[in-house]
Parts: structure tokens; C-alpha cells; sequence
């Protein structure tokens, strides 16, 4: 990916380890790829930018949604979120409008179709 050529030239560019992050959480969230398979990229990615750049409201911002989404984490993530919008209130404040809408969406689909668990993939559905 253009991420990785990125990185392949420079490694510790914290930007392109967040979209990284992103592109491997993608695959799962629209269905590509299985959550065993491309969430722990996501999460080492995600991680690696923190390393190298802690002052980066993207790096906060996607690491929100992920442990939002992903790991449940809604304490969290809601720190996170914070973070981000401290350092960047632009990047910060799209992330947080982004979440709520997604949310509201889930809502909708989980009154249809049940909930997925983030850790197994199960599904329950509500009538069952």
C-alpha cells in the first residue's frame, strides 16, 4: 500500500502507521477480512504512531474509534477522543461527529439484525 512504501522510507512517519490502522480496521468493518486477522495490524499500527508521535490528534482520534468499536472500550476511547480534540479541535470534532453517526447506524442495524460481539463475532440477535 502507499502506507507501507511510505513507512519502507520513513518508519517512524506516525501519520501514515494511522492510516495504516485505518485501512486494516476498513477491511474489517466493511466485511474484507476476518477481526482475528487484521485487528491486531490495526491495533500495532495505531500503537506505533503513539510511539512516535504522541502530540498527533489523528493518532487519538483513530485509536478512539478502535477501542470504541473494537475492544468495547468506551471510557476510553472517550479520553482519546478528548485528546484529540484538545491537540487538533478540526480533526478532533470530525472523529466525534463521525462516531455518533456510525452509532446511530449500529443502533438502527442492531434493532434489525442483532449485535455482533467484538471479541468472537457472535452474533445475538435481539428476538432470540
Amino acid at each position: 500500500t502507499h502506507f507501507e512504501r511510505a513507512l519502507a522510507l520513513d518508519p517512524q512517519f506516525a501519520l501514515a502507521h494511522v492510516m495504516l490502522g485505518f485501512s486494516y480496521a476498513s477491511l474489517n468493518y466493511v466485511g474484507f477480512a476476518p477481526a482475528k486477522e487484521v485487528l491486531p495490524k490495526a491495533k500495532a499500527a495505531y500503537d506505533q504512531a503513539l510511539r512516535f508521535d504522541d502530540q498527533l490528534a489523528e493518532v487519538h482520534a483513530f485509536l478512539a474509534q478502535y477501542k470504541h468499536y473494537y475492544e468495547w472500550d468506551f471510557s476510553g476511547a472517550e479520553q482519546l477522543f478528548r485528546r484529540a480534540l484538545d491537540l487538533d479541535p478540526v480533526v478532533g470534532g470530525r472523529q466525534r461527529r463521525h462516531r455518533q453517526d456510525r452509532h446511530q447506524h449500529e443502533r438502527d442495524d442492531e434493532t434489525l439484525y442483532g449485535r455482533h460481539s467484538p471479541t468472537t463475532g457472535d452474533v445475538t440477535h435481539p428476538i432470540c
